[in-house]
C-alpha cells in the first residue's frame, strides 16, 4: 500500500514561528505519533511559511486522526500567531508529485 502525503503550510508571525517550534510542533507531533498509521512529521520553515509533510500509513488512517476532535484544537492553537488569514494543505500519494501542481485547499480558520 502507498502511504499517504499530507503537505501543509501554516503562515506565522515571528513569535508565532518561535511558538511552533517550541511549544506546537512537539505537542502535536506527542499526539499525532500515537495515532494508527502515523509514519512521519517533519517541518521546515521559509520566511513566515512553515511547510509541513506529514505521512500516514493510507488515506483511511489519515482522515480516522483529521476526524478527532484534537486535530482541531491543535490547529486552533495556532489562529493568533497567523500572518494570513488561512493555512493550506494538500494530499497525494505520489512522493514525487510536484507541489506547485498539486490542488491546494485554502482552508479558513474560521471554518474549523
Amino acid at each position: 500500500m502507498t502511504p499517504l502525503i499530507v503537505y501543509v503550510k501554516h503562515y506565522l508571525t515571528p513569535e508565532g514561528i518561535s511558538y511552533f517550534e517550541k511549544d506546537w510542533f512537539l505537542e502535536v507531533l506527542a499526539f499525532m505519533s500515537q495515532q494508527e498509521g502515523y509514519l512521519s512529521c517533519t517541518y521546515q520553515i521559509s520566511g513566515d511559511c512553515i511547510d509541513i509533510t506529514i505521512k500516514f500509513k493510507d488515506e483511511p488512517t489519515f482522515d480516522a486522526y483529521a476526524d478527532v476532535p484534537e486535530h482541531n484544537q491543535l490547529a486552533k492553537m495556532l489562529d493568533r500567531y497567523r500572518s494570513r488569514n488561512y493555512w493550506e494543505a494538500v494530499r497525494t500519494t505520489d512522493p514525487e508529485a510536484a507541489l506547485a501542481s498539486l490542488e491546494w485547499d485554502v482552508i479558513d480558520p474560521a471554518c474549523y
